[in-house]
């Protein structure tokens, strides 16, 4: 439930911040594109910047298990809404033994935030591709989108995307920002060399170095560190 650090050589893309900006206005964001095309770093800089309130989920395979999920989510939302999960307690703590009735888990979690949260929260599920192995966490969390409360935006970021439903969901519900969304431009490749690593590259050099690592920026962040740019 840490929010994630932003690193120093780290470059702010305008036109994907007004792209996460946009989608607030909707249900969900789905940022979904495999390692390295900084994804991540985009978002906590978007987080940063906004000043939406925000809980940051990590998800890994331990979270498969809905006891797990949910606690975390519930331990995520308390911090804004300190009376979150009061009303339901004594049920939350008997369905932790039971993950067969992982829908009714995400019945009152949606419930508790609808009564509890007085602003816009923003949630995010990091790394959301890791419960694609527990069929009883995507029934939870397909059942929590189709009833999201109003106050939460659901962001959705990682590798793949399990089934959630979301085509069913109505067009303009859902944002989505993709891999080839997140390469770099030729100018923020130019801008990225220049004024984020210091180098003195030509355009030429720019033009070659884009084309070379087709804008993915952990290419351009390896031939930097392996000093083979060449100005």
């Amino acid at each position: 439930l840490l929010p994630k650090a932003i690193g120093q050589l780290h470059l702010r893309r305008p036109r994907l911040m007004e792209r996460l900006r946009a989608g607030l206005e909707r249900r969900i964001t789905v940022v979904l594109a495999g390692p390295g095309h900084g994804k991540i770093e985009l978002l906590a800089q978007f987080l940063r910047e906004s000043g939406e309130d925000s809980v940051w989920y990590s998800l890994d395979a331990s979270d498969r298990d809905p006891s797990v999920f949910f606690r975390y989510l519930v331990q995520g939302i308390t911090e804004h809404a300190p009376e979150f999960g009061e009303r339901s307690q004594g049920l939350w703590e008997g369905l932790r033994c039971r993950p067969q009735e992982a829908e009714r888990m995400a019945d009152l979690f949606a419930g508790d935030a609808e009564e509890s949260l007085s602003g816009s929260l923003v949630l995010v599920l990091d790394g959301v591709q890791h419960i694609e192995g527990s069929e009883a966490c995507v029934r939870a969390l397909r059942r929590l989108i189709a009833g999201l409360p109003g106050a939460i935006h659901l962001v959705l970021a990682g590798r793949s995307l399990p089934d959630l439903g979301l085509e069913s969901l109505p067009e303009n519900a859902v944002a989505r920002i993709e891999g080839d969304d997140l390469l770099f431009t030729l100018e923020e490749t130019g801008i990225l060399l220049r004024e984020v690593f210091g180098l003195q590259a030509t355009r030429e050099a720019v033009e070659r170095l884009h084309a070379r690592t087709r804008g993915w920026v952990t290419a351009l962040q390896l031939l930097r560190q392996t000093a083979r740019l060449e100005a």
